[in-house]
């Protein structure tokens, strides 16, 4: 049994990942598609801004793939709302969580509305 051959860094890979990334796969999928341990995709994106950069607009990308896959649930294509759910809310945990992580302090008081994405006042 041959030893398993480590794959080198290449800017090439900034490319694939943000494509992948934009069909709505995870980081951790996205490793396996550059056939490397999430070990080492993480590796990557601590030395290499430029990956690290690919993979924030490649998030982005795929939380737009999911939202834009939402509204098409909304107008009444067929597809399955609470695995859409499932997956904005894995993928996205900050943002899409039923109880999301404030960046500020200040609005401890507030929770964001899944579906509207505007702050809703907590009730005591």
């Amino acid at each position: 049994m041959s030893a398993k051959k480590y794959v080198k860094y290449k800017p090439i890979f900034c490319k694939r990942v943000e494509e992948f990334l934009a069909k709505g796969y995870s980081q951790r999928a996205s490793a396996g598609h550059l056939n490397v341990s999430n070990k080492t995709f993480w590796t990557w994106k601590d030395k290499h801004p430029e990956f690290k950069e690919a993979c924030e607009r490649g998030r982005a990308k795929c939380e737009k793939f999911y939202i834009g896959k939402a509204l098409c649930l909304i107008d009444g294509e067929k597809g399955s709302f609470p695995a859409l759910s499932f997956m904005l809310k894995n993928l996205f945990k900050g943002d899409w969580s039923e109880n999301p992580v404030s960046e500020n302090e200040d609005n401890k008081d507030f929770t964001i509305n899944f579906f509207t994405g505007k702050p809703v006042k907590k009730e005591e």
